[in-house]
């Protein structure tokens, strides 16, 4: 209820440094629990197999983290491979423009001060942490960064059967992982997509 502005935002920042990512995965994989479409996209680091923390990963434009989570045990069908703890973050841009980062294998000090005191092996907290396009939000190794865009502006997306995604209305309203982002940026992330 404390939301600023309206409309979309340019993204002048990557996710993580172009040298540091690997590949992009878009939106629309189906694997491990994810038994509908995934509703974000993937960006591997350079060294996959990395340990926890190897790699910066910052704001992709000025806003405010919103919300914070935090899962201290995997999650999925196939838990024996996957590793935690991670974390996730939702960033606002404007009232009706978001972002959203998960898999985080750490979180900046700034960030991570916010967050103490909670307790327990999941957890879910509201903040309002303003960031700056740039900024350091937390680190990632040994996974991905999961990524997605919101733009509750646009026309919804048409879903044959939406009472299926009830609870899941966001999905409607998902925006392409890359349109946002100012040259050169979206030809160097697009360079790493794997679908062309």
């Amino acid at each position: 209820g404390r939301c600023e502005g309206e409309g979309t935002r340019i993204f002048t920042y990557s996710p993580m440094k172009i040298e540091d990512i690997g590949r992009i995965e878009p939106y629309g994989i189906m694997i491990d629990a994810h038994v509908i479409p995934t509703s974000h996209g993937y960006i591997s680091p350079a060294v996959f197999n990395s340990p926890a923390d190897a790699y910066p990963v910052y704001a992709v434009a000025d806003g405010y983290i919103v919300q914070i989570s935090f899962r201290g045990e995997p999650v999925g069908d196939n838990t024996t491979k996957q590793k935690a703890p991670d974390y996730q973050m939702y960033f606002e841009h404007s009232c009706t423009f978001y972002s959203y980062y998960d898999l985080l294998t750490s979180l900046s000090p700034k960030i991570a001060k916010e967050a103490s005191g909670m307790t327990g092996t999941f957890w879910n907290k509201g903040v309002r942490i303003p960031v700056k396009a740039g900024e350091l939000v937390g680190r990632i190794g040994g996974r991905t960064v999961d990524f997605a865009v919101w733009n509750f502006e646009k026309e919804p997306a048409y879903f044959a059967n939406p009472k299926s995604y009830e609870g899941d209305e966001d999905r409607f309203y998902l925006e392409d992982m890359f349109f946002y982002f100012q040259e050169p940026l979206k030809s160097q992330l697009l360079a790493k997509n794997l679908r062309t």
